[in-house]
């Protein structure tokens, strides 16, 4: 009977411990519950990002952004030419340089501007045929003219048939930049090319001096109408033209001849 009566004991205050220990808790929850939540402000936030960003290792600039800053900072055409030419030596300088190309259209020298398109064909020569296309299509394009003389040079330096359709406009278009044009198209060996260059040679309406580059450049023909005008100049009674046609026929027969 005492063993039984014991065991009721620990039994009444195993409960009573439990029931205390829910008591308790719930308390507690109800605690933290009622107290204040601290909010973060947008300062704290702020210096945790700061923190964050200079945890994280600072990017190293490209080198058209070293070109770029270069640029701005330079004081004088001198340094400009000199940061492109040090751009140009890099061995992984690219002729799409998006700095390049802004130096193109936007720089004020025309000392810089044609610098910064020289630096372009260097490394497009480097590069491949495409890039050279594009780079003197670009040239041609630009509105400076300038950079696009030097680019109508370049296409008769480095004839590519591509570029025919844009020299044929330039000469259409008429002005300071169509004998150059001329010249170029005198070196793409495509009829339609050479024929330009024997319509200005017969032309009575274009300046004489245009006259005379496109005979003199005739010498490189492979029509045989041009080689016809020619040995009509060659004869005719107009001792100037005839003095270059006789000229562009001794080219054009050595020429020939080693062919």
């Amino acid at each position: 009977m005492v063993r039984s009566s014991g065991l009721k004991l620990l039994i009444a205050v195993t409960v009573m411990a439990v029931a205390a220990g829910g008591v308790f808790t719930l308390l507690t929850l109800k605690d933290l519950d009622d107290a204040p939540q601290r909010v973060v402000t947008a300062e704290e936030l702020e210096v945790e990002t700061e923190e964050a960003d200079q945890a994280q290792p600072p990017r190293s600039p490209s080198l058209d952004e070293r070109l770029k800053e270069k640029l701005d900072q330079a004081q004088s055409e001198k340094e400009k030419i000199g940061a492109i030419e040090d751009y140009v030596k890099e061995p992984s300088a690219r002729s799409d340089s998006a700095v390049l190309r802004s130096s193109m259209l936007m720089e004020d020298s025309a000392t810089v501007r044609v610098r910064a398109f020289e630096a372009t064909k260097e490394l497009a020569l480097r590069e491949d045929r495409s890039a050279l296309i594009n780079v003197l299509s670009n040239g041609v394009g630009n509105p400076y003219a300038d950079v696009r003389r030097e680019s109508i040079r370049a296409c008769r330096d480095h004839p590519h048939y591509e570029l025919m359709d844009e020299l044929l406009k330039v000469v259409e278009r008429g002005g300071a930049d169509r004998s150059v044009a001329i010249q170029a198209l005198a070196f793409l060996d495509d009829p339609e090319a050479q024929k330009k260059v024997l319509e200005t040679a017969q032309s009575t309406e274009l300046p004489r001096p245009d006259r005379i580059q496109a005979i003199a450049l005739l010498s490189r023909t492979d029509l045989d109408e041009g080689v016809s005008y020619l040995q009509e100049l060659a004869t005719g009674d107009d001792p100037e033209l005839q003095k270059f046609a006789l000229e562009a026929l001794s080219i054009w027969q050595k020429r020939k001849g080693k062919n």
